[in-house]
């Protein structure tokens, strides 16, 4: 059951993020299926610490989980997209990314927002 409600979760994701990535003038690539995309589908990546001043966050997952340098994230809260971040340093277990456009009248970024894959940035 957990599976399924995961699956539904990721599709309605990824079409959120399609519309938000239109919002933003993102070219809104895989937001599910295979490889690197499904890595954080399903609301299992999260961010762990935000830098305002640096415009960087961390989140909770690396390159054990697939993360890769130069992945395009959407920051999700309950079902409002953020902003759009990108990877920029991967560890095993945790990754930084720099904020690279808020959504216009979104709250900033915090602990505990999901993460979910825009692009692969290939």
């Amino acid at each position: 059951m957990s599976a399924a409600l995961a699956a539904v979760r990721s599709e309605n994701d990824a079409l959120r993020v399609r519309l938000d990535a239109k919002a933003l003038g993102a070219a809104p690539a895989a937001a599910s299926g295979e490889g690197s995309s499904s890595i954080l589908m399903g609301g299992g990546a999260r961010v762990f610490d935000v830098s305002r001043e640096l415009g960087m966050l961390v989140i909770d997952v690396g390159a054990r989980q697939g993360v890769r340098a130069g992945m395009v994230l959407m920051v999700m809260r309950e079902k409002q997209s953020l902003a759009r971040v990108r990877v920029m340093d991967v560890r095993r277990r945790m990754a930084g990314a720099v904020i690279e456009e808020l959504l216009s009248g979104a709250p900033y970024p915090g602990a505990g927002d999901r993460l979910v894959v825009v692009t692969d940035g290939k």
